[in-house]
């Protein structure tokens, strides 16, 4: 059997009012989650795991240690949304990714098959490494599918910032 131990830690304000909280989660998983750090920021906050394994029976896993938490913009530009009964959401507003968020996340997450919560944000490529992951927590069933691609170094900004000299030429030739 493998145990698993998750602490999750999320940010639900910006760095200047930050608010922390940890729970601790013992379950059993798949030994690709083992040993693993991961973040994501959405429309909605922050959200760091980090997970330690043991494999016998009855083990007790050592305590996660969360990585740092970087808020130094990397240049990737996500889209963000957060959506309660939506698969998946879509949204035209952006966010500048942080420290090693580097790929652009699309996740639908379903609890007990009751409710559907979709967010897009950035993500570790780390939490893209699981596209599907299945567990309960007490007696809730859920069920989480990720599909992540490379983020874009601010493309939208490009884009506008051509548009914009495009303009500026424009009225210097004429």
């Amino acid at each position: 059997m493998n145990k698993r131990q998750r602490n999750r830690h999320s940010i639900a304000k910006g760095p200047a009012g930050l608010l922390f909280s940890k729970l601790y989660i013992r379950n059993c998983g798949d030994r690709a989650t083992c040993s693993v750090s991961s973040s994501m920021t959405t429309s909605h906050g922050r959200v760091i795991t980090s997970s330690t394994c043991c494999y016998t029976e009855g083990c007790s896993p050592p305590r996660p240690v969360l990585p740092p938490v970087n808020f130094k913009k990397n240049g990737v530009v996500c889209k963000t949304c957060h959506a309660m009964q939506s698969q998946p959401c879509d949204s035209d507003t952006y966010t500048d990714c942080l420290g090693n968020e580097t790929k652009c996340l699309s996740q639908v997450s379903t609890v007990a098959g009751l409710t559907s919560t979709a967010m897009r944000g950035c993500a570790t490529p780390s939490l893209c490494a699981i596209p599907h992951e299945e567990g309960s927590l007490e007696h809730l069933r859920f069920i989480s599918d990720t599909t992540c691609t490379d983020g874009g170094a601010g493309l939208h900004y490009c884009l506008y910032l051509l548009g914009v000299t495009f303009i500026g030429l424009f009225k210097v030739m004429y």
